[in-house]
């Protein structure tokens, strides 16, 4: 009977600890799943964020192409209005070629301060233009280029507002854990914002 009392002992203990082998590896299992579950869901979520940056910078690349379009049309009507210093239209084609360049090669920054030149020297013409041919601002085909320009420079800025957003929101997810630990890991690195005009 001393034996039978023992081996039910020992099969009590047996079964206790085995039942908490099964709970410890469990929980283990659940924990383990659950980590892996955080770290596939924000790796997945930095990259659909890092694809939504490249979205929103292709937009305002587009717009910015888009109004690289006008300007060849909107210059040449403006030089049969007025007579214009050939300094002027010079800085514009200069300023609406190193625009394109910028854009076929990428860096931001780069399109970011030919736009702003471009802007200005656009701005520039205008300007003059008016000042020296008031009989420009009633051309409807003035109007009509004034009008895309106006359109275009309006969707420039509200995809540099979307591009913006999206950078921000990008940068602050790898900015914290556990998206800083694979932005080191996979090499994710911060967006440059957008200077718009």
């Amino acid at each position: 009977m001393t034996d039978n009392y023992y081996e039910e002992k020992t099969d009590k203990v047996l079964k206790k600890i085995s039942i908490g082998i099964l709970i410890f590896v469990a929980i283990f299992a659940v924990a383990l799943f659950s980590l892996i579950g955080v770290f596939i869901g924000t790796y997945n979520n930095i990259v659909d964020l890092q694809e939504d940056v490249s979205y929103a910078k292709t937009n305002v690349v587009t717009m910015l192409q888009r109004r690289l379009e006008i300007i060849p049309d909107f210059v040449s009507t403006v030089e049969d209005y007025a007579e214009l210093e050939e300094q002027i239209v010079d800085d514009v084609i200069s300023a609406r070629k190193s625009l394109s360049k910028c854009l076929k090669d990428g860096e931001l920054s780069e399109i970011s301060d030919a736009n702003e030149n471009l802007t200005s020297v656009l701005n520039n013409l205008i300007t003059v233009a008016e000042e020296n041919s008031p009989e420009l601002k009633s051309s409807e085909y003035y109007i009509s280029l004034m009008n895309q320009l106006e359109w275009s420079d309006s969707r420039i800025s509200i995809a540099c507002e979307k591009y913006n957003e999206s950078v921000s929101i990008y940068n602050g997810e790898i900015g914290h854990i556990p998206g800083s630990i694979f932005a080191s890991i996979f090499g994710f690195s911060e967006e440059e914002m957008f200077k718009s005009n």
